[in-house]
């Protein structure tokens, strides 16, 4: 989730002309400036151990993917009926067109779908089915903050709602509202108490619980792994009922346990990791229930537990066992679903192994199928262009940038990267023409500030280089890279 920060300036940073000096590349701090410009655009990933229900249920997914073509939107327009039930099918033509990165033609469907619900809820304002049809749209939409607010509009007026119950908890958790998230999914768990959903929000409470105490995470070393969550109702279902759902999902919260606990204490990335006795016994008993389970017939979906295995190697450093674990798991689930997968796999290579050249390989192979199956994404582009960028194969960094840039033309940091190029070639105002444009599209993002900070210190112009410095603190105070470069201008 994005958090910005508004505060107040008072020079336009990016509408000026600067008479650029042209310093000698061999100085000292133009080479450092350009290394600390590659190193802001070191590609970033997350690396979770995650979970969905659909890989907790006791249910082999189907692994058969269908792609929409362009021509299924006829089909949903001659569907229309021209009343409020419109407004599925408006959704869904306005979905096949962004899927085909094709926006202005999926924002009218989108105006059109928004305008239908709101006209009801003018009408009838105390029905809480038009205010869930209003937060199924902000979640086909892609805007959680909205879709949130119209759950909990609905969960107000009817808290018994299904849809409602299965949601929210996790929006309120992952928002740091424990207490409500609990209650409202006690009623859900009372509503469905043999169904492992309310159990897999009570893991996903128990993780926000932890990361949102601060008490807890500045002592982590001193909590043994077992008593960091509270999973005693998912030990009590996998007692009480039959179902392995409800078995896999209480190992699946011990191995949970203990990656945030040694993912909190350490950077996974930087060296081995040192569990402690107590741990590894329990690792070990986690590893042999894992590998008991993927060979179990009665366990029909192996997609979360051969990941379980990828990360239990992790966490014992066996990086090679990890990657055999993972591309396991590829082959559990569907296609069309695999980019968290191909996200896991590309974070071993790089940040781990530091093999760069494995890492690059794994992130086109993920591009290729998701181009095969018109699941485009500027994030892949981006990524292997800062990648490339760490290689120094500026070439082929310019060419992915500008591939992120073809599919969303408001990609930030494919236009940033872009500038680094061309900052590292001293080409001022080329750099400086790229940083605008990431401007105009987001003024509140730091890393433009802290470019502009880097760019107009190789320009020695240390004034302006301090204004954007300061803003760039101002929204990411913490940031290492950017207390040492203010270091210079102070």
């Amino acid at each position: 989730m994005n958090r910005k920060k508004l505060f107040l300036f008072y020079i336009s940073l990016f509408s000026f002309t600067l008479v650029y000096s042209q310093t000698n590349g061999t100085d000292t701090l133009p080479v450092y400036l350009k290394a600390i410009a590659v190193k802001l655009m070191k590609p970033h990933v997350n690396m979770n151990y995650s979970y969905v229900t659909d890989e907790i249920r006791n249910q082999a997914p189907d692994l058969k993917v269908k792609i929409p073509q362009l021509k299924d939107t006829v089909k949903y327009i001659n569907n229309l009926k021209g009343d409020f039930s419109d407004w599925k099918n408006f959704v869904e033509i306005a979905k096949i067109y962004r899927r085909y990165s094709m926006e202005q033609n999926a924002y009218p469907y989108f105006v059109n779908t928004y305008n239908l619900i709101a006209s009801e809820i003018k009408k009838d304002s105390l029905n809480p089915e038009y205010y869930l049809d209003m937060a199924q749209l902000y979640l086909d939409a892609g805007n959680q903050e909205y879709a949130q607010a119209y759950l909990n509009m609905t969960y107000q007026m009817n808290p018994e709602d299904t849809l409602v119950l299965k949601l929210l908890p996790m929006y309120l958790a992952t928002s740091g509202d424990i207490q409500k998230a609990e209650k409202v999914n006690n009623v859900f768990l009372k509503k469905k108490p043999n169904d492992v959903e309310p159990y897999v929000n009570i893991l996903t409470i128990e993780i926000f619980k932890v990361l949102y105490d601060s008490t807890m995470m500045n002592n982590m070393e001193s909590i043994t792994a077992q008593k960091l969550f509270d999973l005693s109702k998912i030990k009590a279902a996998s007692d009480k009922y039959k179902d392995k759902a409800f078995t896999v999902l209480y190992h699946v919260g011990q191995l949970f346990a203990l990656y945030v606990k040694y993912s909190s204490i350490d950077d996974i990335s930087n060296g081995e990791i040192k569990l402690s006795e107590t741990d590894k016994t329990q690792l070990k008993q986690l590893k042999k229930f894992f590998t008991k389970a993927v060979s179990n017939s009665t366990y029909k979906n192996k997609h979360i537990l051969y990941k379980s295995l990828g990360f239990i190697c992790l966490l014992q450093n066996d990086l090679d066992g990890s990657i055999k674990y993972f591309k396991e798991m590829m082959s559990f689930y569907p296609k069309d679903e695999l980019s968290n997968d191909y996200d896991i796999l590309f974070a071993v290579h790089y940040f781990l192994k530091k093999d760069t050249a494995e890492a690059i390989n794994t992130l086109k192979e993920k591009i290729d199928l998701n181009r095969n199956l018109v699941l485009n994404n500027s994030e892949d582009y981006i990524r292997l262009g800062n990648s490339y960028l760490q290689s120094s194969k500026f070439v082929d960094a310019q060419k992915a940038y500008q591939n992120a840039l073809s599919i969303n033309s408001k990609a930030i940091d494919a236009y940033l990267g872009l500038s680094v190029l061309e900052m590292l070639n001293m080409n001022f105002q080329e750099s400086n023409k790229y940083m605008n444009l990431a401007y105009d599209i987001d003024k509140n993002y730091y890393l433009t500030y802290t470019m502009f900070g880097v760019l107009t210190l190789m320009a020695d112009d240390y004034r302006q280089a301090k204004s954007a410095l300061e803003q760039a603190l101002k929204l990411k105070p913490d940031d290492k890279i950017i207390n040492e470069l203010y270091q210079i201008v102070r």
